[in-house]
């Protein structure tokens, strides 16, 4: 019996180990990007922010997010249809979020951003 409590224990561990190792923290904000080079273009769209804080690792509109070791605040985006962005958060609880993206052809805008209900994010 007591074996088996020691199995039962140790399996507990291990899946909350890899739960915790796995774990992403992930909000939804509305998201208002500014043309840069027009600044009367606007847009607004709701985002899920993933991140790994363990890993420094996250995604944001279906790009990678790498966050700055120790400024887990602040990160850079990296877009598989080319973009890159720098953003930051501001507020208790990263509930603002800022930033700017370039993406290809010329494509440069700033983002400003706030949390908001989860449902705003899923259809």
């Amino acid at each position: 019996m007591k074996t088996m409590v020691k199995l039962a224990v140790l399996f507990a561990v291990l899946l909350l180990l890899t739960g915790v190792a796995f774990a992403q923290d992930c909000e939804c904000y509305k998201i208002t990007f500014t043309s840069s080079d027009n600044p009367a273009h606007t847009a607004t769209q709701y985002d899920e922010i993933c991140l790994d804080y363990a890993d420094n690792i996250g995604s944001i509109f279906g790009c990678d997010i790498s966050l700055f070791p120790g400024l887990i605040t602040q990160g850079l985006i990296f877009c598989p249809y080319p973009c890159v962005g720098y953003f930051k958060f501001h507020g208790s609880d990263n509930n603002v979020i800022t930033g700017m993206e370039y993406c290809e052809p010329g494509i440069r805008s700033t983002f400003w951003g706030h949390i908001t209900d989860f449902s705003n994010c899923k259809p």
